[in-house]
């Protein structure tokens, strides 16, 4: 239950940090990041079947990335679409907004059936 609390805290400094830096850093081609965050699910589904990450802290440390490039995405969705000039702009904040939310729905939903999925599997190996 701590690593639970531990892992979220550790995520959400990240995703903290990334928001607040829209000014220092923008990311124009948004394309990458959810690339990158497919990457680190890969890579984290695969220790949870084959064990190969030796220590906690770099684990911790993919987690804060990840944190990074959902704060990064989210951030710079919306500043993209503040910059734009048209008349649609409250429209695509409204459906950004929207589709974020229906995003973190769907992955809540879905995060328990496969938590368990993954514990089950987990056991097996072990």
């Amino acid at each position: 239950m701590l690593d639970d609390c531990l892992y979220q805290v550790d995520y959400q400094v990240g995703v903290l940090i990334s928001r607040s830096s829209v000014n220092i850093f923008q990311c124009h081609k948004l394309w990458i990041l959810p690339i990158l965050q497919m990457i680190n699910l890969l890579i984290l589904l695969l220790n949870v079947c084959l064990s190969f990450i030796p220590s906690i802290w770099i684990v911790l440390a993919i987690i804060f990335y990840e944190g990074l490039l959902g704060g990064c995405a989210y951030v710079n969705t919306f500043y993209k679409i503040s910059l734009e000039n048209h008349e649609d702009k409250e429209f695509s904040m409204g459906v950004a907004s929207l589709g974020d939310s229906i995003g973190i729905a769907l992955a809540g939903i879905t995060a328990l059936p496969v938590h368990d999925a993954l514990c089950k599997l987990q056991s097996f190996s072990s």
